[in-house]
This record gives C-alpha cells, sequence and structure tokens, in this order.
C-alpha cells in the first residue's frame, strides 16, 4: 500500500489559496549587498557598481548582462569610474589613493584571458580627490588634494601630464561625452575648463568662481553644470559669465548623474528623486523605487534614469514618468533582471537568490519560466546605443504583482522500501492538486529520476476528482531502480504554466552490475547542400571535441568509451535522427551520453532547429521545418535515452544581419533553456556569426569550441583549466558551464581589439554587436564529465 494518503490535503488548502495572490518580490536573506556608488560610462553602455562586501560588478548593457566581477584587495573603494570601452575602471580609496583595474586582456590568447583582472596603483603625491577617462579611455584624469590635476596614460600607466594646483582641493571632476574637454571644481569655489589632446597635453579654457562651492559638476561639449550644497545650480559656457538656477531642489544634493541630453538626475538628502532641466525646473519623481537610495545616473539621452540602493540592486526608470521600467540583480551567485511585467533574465544560481513571496509561499523565478523568461531583457530596456530594433519575446497578460493563483500542490508517494535492489521497480503515484485560475485538463506531469526526465509514456493517468471545488488530479508509474542513489522528484504544471513541485524523495538502490560506459555522437557542418550556408569551422569542431572527449573519459574504469562523427554529407537528418534512437537501446542509466551539434541553428514560429545537411537557405522557413531537427525532437529523444547523465552542447551558427543576431541570440537562448528545463538534460550552447568574422579562423575553431577545448587542456599546476569551482580534479557539467559563460566573451573582445590594432577592423565589432555568449541551462543532477 502506498504509505501516504491524499485525504487531508484538500482540508489543508484554504479556501484564500483558491484566490489570486498579489505577491512581493522577496530577496533571500544575505543574498544581496548595498549599491555604494555607480557609472556609467559616456555611450551608456558600461554600468559598474561598487558593493558593501568591497567587490565590483561591472555590466554591460548592450548584452543586459553582469560581464565582471572582482573582489578589492585593502581599503575598500569609495567611488569608481568605468571607461567608455568598458575595458577599465578608476577605483579610488577612503585614503586617497588611485588605482587602474584593467578588466579585460590585454592580449588574444587564453592565458591572458583566463588570468584575474588586475589593478595597478596610480602613485600620487597628494591625496586623490576626483578622476575620470579621457579620449575613449586612453587618458586617466587625477585631480588632488591640492587642487592640482594629472593625467595619465592608460597605456604605459605614466604620468603624461601636471598641473599643479593652488592650495584649494578638488572636489568634482566631469569629462565630455567625447573625451576632449573636462572640468575641475575646487572648494574654494572655482571651477575650470580643459582641453585635453591627442597628445594628452592640458590646456585651460576657461575659468570661473563661483559664490558657493560646487559639490557635483558635470560637462557636455558646449557648457558645465555646477550643483551647490544649498541646492543652486550655475551654468557655465566658456566666454560667458556663470548663470545661476537658484534652488532647484529644496535640500542638499546627495548624488548627481552626467548630463543626460538637456537634463540631469539629482538625489536629494532625503531620498527623493529628481528630474532637473538646464533651464532650472526640477521634476520630482514620485514613483521612486528604492529605498535608502545611495546612487543615481542617467542614459546618455536623458531617457533613463538608474537608481541604485540599500538592497544591492538598481532600478531603471523612465525618466519623465517615474515609471520602474527594469531592476538589475547583482546577488552572490550571478546576477538577474526583473521588468515591471514581470519578465526576467539571469543565471540559474541567482535567479533561486530572487523570488516572489505569495502570502509565505516562497516561488523562485525559475518556476514562471515559460510565460516570463526574457532573454536579454536589461539591454532590450536600456542599451539606446544600437538600431538593433530589438523587441520582447515574451507578453504577459499582467505583471504577477496584479495577481497569481497559486501553483498545483504536488505530491510523490512511493511504495518502496528505503534501500532496494538495483533494477527493481518503484512504484509511484503523484498527486496534484490545482489551487485557482482555470486550469482546464491537467497537464501531463514531469517525474525527473536522478534530474533527468522520465519518459512520459511511463506514466498513467488515474483521473480527477472534485472536492469542494477543487480538482485533484493522480498518476501512476513504475520505474526501475537505478544502482545507488535515486532522487526522485514531479512537477506540474498549472495557471499560466506557473509550475509546482513535488519534495524530492530518496531511495537508495544496491551498487553492481556493468560498468558505466560514455557515449559521444558529433555533428559538424562546413559545406551545406545550400553553398550560402558554407561555414569554416564546424567540422574542425566536431572532430576536435569528440577526440578531446574520448581522451579524457579513457582508462577511469569504463568498459568502453564510444564516438559517432557525422560531418557534412553525412550529418543529414535521418543520420542525426536514427543516432539519437540507437542511444534508446544501447545505453543504461549510469551511462553518460553527450551529443555536439555545430553547424547552423534558426528560430522559426516559436521552435529552435539544427539544420543538417539537407538545408538550402536560412530564408525559407517552410523548408527549416521540414528537414531541420527541431529542439522539441531532440527533447524527445534525449528523453526516452535511458542514460541519467546527458548534456547535449550547441555551437550554432546565425548568419545575416548583426541586428538581428542579438534577438535570434535570445530567441535561441530561450528554447534551449526551456528544453533543459523540460528535460533534466544539460544544455551548453551559443550562438556565433562566422561570416561576420572570418578573422577568427586565427583560431582554428569557433570561439565556443576553442574556449571548451581549452578548459579541458592541462594547466602549469596538472590540472585542467576548467576544473576551477572547485579545484578537485574533475570538471564538473557546471563548471564547463561556468567557465565558457564567463571566458567565451572575453576572448571574442581581446580578438576585436587585437584586430583593430592590427588594421583588420570590420566596421562590426562582434563581441559588442553580435556576443558570442554562451547559454549554461543545468536543470539536471549536476555529475563529473572528465
Amino acid at each position: 500500500m502506498m504509505r501516504q494518503h491524499t485525504r487531508n490535503l484538500t482540508r489543508a488548502i484554504s479556501f484564500q489559496a483558491r484566490e489570486a495572490i498579489k505577491p512581493k518580490l522577496y530577496i533571500k536573506s544575505g543574498a544581496l549587498k548595498q549599491v555604494r556608488h555607480l557609472d556609467l560610462s559616456a555611450d551608456g553602455r558600461n554600468l559598474v557598481m561598487t558593493l558593501s562586501d568591497d567587490s565590483l560588478r561591472i555590466w554591460d548593457l548592450s548584452q543586459g548582462r553582469e560581464v565582471v566581477r572582482y573582489a578589492v584587495d585593502g581599503a575598500p573603494p569609495q567611488a569608481a569610474r568605468v571607461s567608455q570601452d568598458g575595458r577599465d575602471v578608476l577605483l579610488r580609496n577612503a585614503d586617497g589613493e588611485a588605482s587602474l583595474l584593467r578588466l579585460w586582456p590585454e592580449q588574444a590568447n587564453m592565458a591572458a584571458v583566463t588570468a584575474a583582472p588586475q589593478a595597478h596603483a596610480l602613485a600620487q603625491r597628494w591625496r586623490v580627490t576626483a578622476m575620470g577617462f579621457g579620449r575613449g579611455g586612453a587618458a586617466l584624469i587625477l585631480a588632488d588634494q591640492s587642487g592640482g590635476v594629472s593625467v595619465w596614460s592608460r597605456d604605459g600607466l605614466k604620468r603624461v601630464t601636471q598641473d599643479a594646483g593652488e592650495g584649494a582641493a578638488a572636489v568634482a571632476l566631469a569629462v565630455a561625452p567625447d573625451g576632449q574637454r573636462f572640468a575641475v571644481a575646487r572648494d574654494d569655489g572655482s571651477v575650470e575648463i580643459w582641453s585635453l589632446d591627442g597628445g594628452l597635453n592640458i590646456q585651460s579654457v576657461a575659468q570661473w568662481t563661483l559664490s558657493e562651492a560646487p559639490k557635483f559638476l558635470a560637462l557636455d561639449e558646449t557648457q558645465a553644470v555646477a550643483l551647490t550644497e544649498s541646492g543652486h545650480m550655475a551654468l557655465m559656457r566658456p566666454g560667458g559669465e556663470a548663470k545661476w538656477r537658484y534652488q532647484v531642489i529644496p535640500s542638499a544634493p546627495a548624488a548627481m548623474s552626467a548630463l543626460g541630453g538637456e537634463a540631469l538626475a539629482v538625489l536629494d538628502s532625503e531620498r527623493v528623486l529628481y528630474r532637473v532641466s538646464l533651464d532650472g525646473g526640477a521634476q520630482k519623481i514620485d514613483k521612486t523605487p528604492i529605498e535608502r537610495a545611495t546612487g543615481v545616473a542617467m542614459s546618455p539621452n536623458g531617457g533613463r534614469i538608474l537608481l541604485a540602493g540599500g538592497k544591492g540592486h538598481v532600478a531603471a526608470l523612465d525618466a519623465l514618468t517615474g515609471e520602474r521600467l527594469v531592476s538589475i540583480h547583482s546577488t552572490k551567485t550571478g546576477w538577474a533582471a526583473l521588468d515591471g511585467q514581470g519578465r526576467f533574465d539571469g543565471v540559474e544560481a541567482a535567479l533561486q537568490d530572487v523570488s516572489w513571496d505569495a502570502d509565505g509561499t516562497v516561488l523562485e523565478l525559475d518556476r514562471f519560466s515559460k510565460g516570463y523568461f526574457e532573454p536579454g531583457l536589461a539591454a532590450k530596456w536600456l542599451w539606446t546605443g544600437t538600431a538593433r530594433k530589438s523587441t520582447l519575446i515574451t507578453q504577459p497578460e499582467k505583471a504577477p504583482e496584479a495577481g497569481i493563483y497559486l501553483p498545483p500542490v504536488v505530491k510523490l508517494e512511493v511504495d518502496a522500501e528505503d534501500e532496494i535492489a538495483a533494477g527493481a521497480p518503484i512504484e509511484l503515484r503523484i498527486v496534484a492538486q490545482i489551487q485557482g485560475g482555470e486550469p482546464g485538463e491537467a497537464q501531463t506531469p514531469r517525474l525527473f529520476h536522478n534530474g533527468k526526465r522520465v519518459a512520459d509514456s511511463l506514466l498513467q493517468a488515474e483521473g480527477e476528482e472534485v472536492h469542494e471545488g477543487l480538482r485533484t488530479w493522480r498518476w501512476r508509474a513504475a520505474i526501475a531502480a537505478a544502482p545507488g542513489r535515486n532522487a526522485l522528484r514531479a512537477v506540474v504544471a498549472g495557471w499560466q504554466d506557473l509550475l509546482g513541485q513535488s519534495d524530492e524523495r530518496i531511495i537508495d538502490a544496491s551498487s553492481g552490475g556493468a560498468p558505466a560506459n560514455f557515449y559521444i555522437a558529433g555533428v559538424g557542418i562546413n559545406e551545406y547542400q545550400g553553398p550560402e550556408l558554407a561555414l569554416n569551422f564546424s567540422v574542425a569542431d566536431a572532430q576536435a571535441f569528440t577526440e578531446a572527449y574520448l581522451k579524457h573519459t579513457k582508462g577511469g574504469g569504463q568498459v568502453q568509451s564510444v564516438r559517432t562523427l557525422f560531418l557534412d554529407q553525412q550529418a543529414d537528418r535521418s543520420h542525426i535522427t536514427e543516432q539519437l534512437a540507437k542511444f534508446r537501446l544501447t545505453t543504461k542509466p549510469t551511462d553518460t551520453v553527450m551529443v555536439f551539434l555545430s553547424g547552423h541553428g534558426k528560430v522559426v514560429g516559436g521552435e529552435w532547429y539544427f539544420l543538417p545537411y539537407e538545408a538550402t537557405s536560412l530564408r525559407n522557413d517552410y523548408e527549416i521545418t521540414k528537414v531541420g531537427v527541431s529542439a522539441s525532437t531532440l527533447g524527445a529523444h534525449l528523453v526516452a535515452i535511458p542514460a541519467q547523465q546527458v548534456v547535449l552542447i550547441i555551437d550554432a551558427c546565425q548568419s545575416g544581419a548583426v541586428v538581428d543576431h542579438f534577438n535570434h541570440a535570445a530567441q535561441q537562448r530561450r528554447m534551449l533553456r526551456g528544453l533543459s528545463q523540460d528535460t533534466g538534460v544539460h544544455v551548453l550552447a551559443a550562438t556565433r556569426a562566422d561570416q561576420l568574422a572570418p578573422e577568427f579562423g586565427d583560431l582554428g575553431h569557433g570561439l565556443f569550441t576553442y574556449t571548451l577545448l581549452f578548459g579541458l587542456k592541462q594547466d602549469k599546476k596538472g590540472g585542467q583549466h576548467a576544473d576551477r569551482w572547485p579545484r578537485d580534479g574533475r570538471i564538473m557539467v557546471s563548471e564547463l558551464k561556468n567557465f565558457t559563460g564567463y571566458y567565451v566573451p572575453r576572448l571574442a573582445k581581446a580578438l576585436e581589439r587585437k584586430y583593430r590594432n592590427e588594421g583588420r577592423a570590420r566596421g562590426v565589432d562582434l563581441a559588442t554587436s553580435a556576443p558570442v555568449t554562451p547559454t549554461g541551462a543545468s536543470y539536471g543532477k549536476d555529475f563529473p564529465l572528465f
């Protein structure tokens, strides 16, 4: 008999649970730290935050993701400035010591790419009180306690120019967006504008002495704007006198942004936010969403205000209405973004830190994936520097805060001893009670065995019952116990595909049986049936990765490691699907299966397709749906494979215009992340644009595969490069995902810089316009690959 019964399940759910609940955003205790300071680059692309744990977080808003995090050694940073190209950050601590942190590698090789960012001290006689970047980041401008100004060369880290101060300490420094002028304000009320030429020489352009010393300063190509402790604003144009706008805000300013068009964002000492226009008008933003706000920035066009505060996140507001558009969160474990409609983006670990609290029921963001997951969310709201015409993929009916119905209550009843023999049947029942909304027919539950989904064919519906207005659905299944630990979990979708999940049940089975085997199927297509689809690296990628995989899996006690390779004409639809079907017959639960696909991929009608050899064009959507191997087809085959340790690696190319590439990559990421969540199969994927980057042939591989291969190589300490989190002599799936996710973008930027310096630039910056950003979706159980 079943050990547990469901007769009390209905009684345990109150009538309130059947009503719509308005949840509140919930952040796990300790998951976020206070943002002390933020700075936005002149072009609005790069955002740097200093947090109360003395770390730095750098976001690339053109990609909508956190790209670098850095723990500061020594005295905590008091202020930070980020260069326009995102390469470097200037730091100043409470002792007035300045340093340059190089975020991105100077050389285009993996040794440099995988090295930790380095901070370089800038020795000064006087305490540095203000700083900034000029000439596109080539110049480091420091103003000090004596009122002096010095300019350093970024490349040589040498002081090029110095102007001695006259005793009045510098209190603020601002750089014009073009980087060719900067202004310094001192505590005696003086304000001076300097020009900065290509040789990093400076020359005074204009000077004023104000009746009250500025506290903050902003500058564009035509004027300087100063804000005083009393809330007065002075406008200064070279050749003219200062023009005052009195009491533009009612209390002392606490933070001020750079100029965004003809306006500034100002946070006062009461933490009230204002949009201040240069004619002196100030608009109070009443919808300030962050308590204990600490910093403010404004987009270059003046359309967005970024507000940082006490809970470790930055909110982006519409500068005219104050409406919250999107908030970005940097947590201990990663990053997440969330907009006003409940759409979200982020890495899996961080999405466990950010949740909705529905009257005490905590619902992680991941449970809302089908209706609300939006790859590239922050970029779509914040990046205004390109005409990529990004569109939001998901269109929720309403935000979760407007009211949700709780997901089904799911129970997993197991009729088995806590320890049984391997191969013995585990009989179980899934019970799901719908709590509200219009559920219609119950969706087939997803049953996961050791992290991988069990085939739906093993589930048998037992029917539905209705009691006191609540629907209860039941299913029965019998699965064979795998040797060792058997972890069982059930998931059922309810209202708006919101996921309810059971507690995990653990059944131990005796070990023994045949040793585990390793299988890998590699697919690489350079020469398609349609000549326009020809690629450069796919065959080499498939050959090299499958060989490396075999090399590292041999000799570990496995009976065999088996490779199957399909290249060019062999890689047609029938060969690919037949090989996947063979895995159903040849594998057992303890085996590991890896599938590597390198070629073209495209999203058509809400489905992602891998293009086999037969494809002739990326423009013929009908053909793609007929000959392509869809994510759904891949998922069905991979779920049916008995092996419980399955990894799918996809290095897919998208040809065409760069403006379309961002959305294609976002759609692919959404589709493949959903595949992983539905099946429990680990998915590592990246899109690339080979035709846009022929020079990357220097590597002999695509960026993604090149980085994968490097991760498997031996480092100077005798271990493997990807063995980092922790370093324990083996590479877990999660480690390989983290390794590629962090280092592929770094290598792309290093190569772009190399080609520009060598005069091989193509007018297209692949690293930012068409980022090769891997997708790592790991909803299955983590396990060692090597």
